[in-house]
């Protein structure tokens, strides 16, 4: 997972946000995020469906994730504050989504193909 912000010159918390939260899912959705400090925090996953309620039965789920801070561009949508958190794939990433309404984390969205690529923002380097 990524780093607290202010152990992270580089600021990959947003640029992980950005690339997330700009993918086709939440593109014309979701402003682009803010950058504000987020620590990791290690919450419990609720489940909506009648198959996942079953599956976990009397069993509690929890992923250590952090927050993007980003609102929705539609007024209609509720107020949510939104999650990320390493999916079990590479280049997977988990988006949950907490309910204004029971306080509880859903799973939103998993996003595939994500990944921070480094750029050479620098003319130090000189290929020969």
């Amino acid at each position: 997972m990524v780093s607290a912000d202010e152990e992270d010159p580089n600021n990959q918390h947003l640029r992980l946000c950005v690339a997330v939260l700009r993918s086709s899912y939440f593109a014309d959705k979701i402003q682009y995020p803010e950058n504000q400090p987020s620590r990791c925090y290690e919450e419990e996953i609720s489940f909506r469906s009648i198959e996942a309620l079953e599956e976990a039965g009397t069993e509690s789920f929890y992923e250590r994730m952090t927050q993007c801070y980003s609102e929705f561009l539609e007024p209609p949508e509720d107020p949510s504050d939104l999650y990320i958190s390493r999916a079990y794939l590479s280049n997977a990433i988990f988006v949950y989504r907490r309910d204004p309404y029971d306080d509880k984390i859903y799973l939103e969205n998993v996003s595939t193909n994500i990944s921070i690529v480094d750029e050479l923002n620098t003319f130090n380097i000189v290929e020969y």
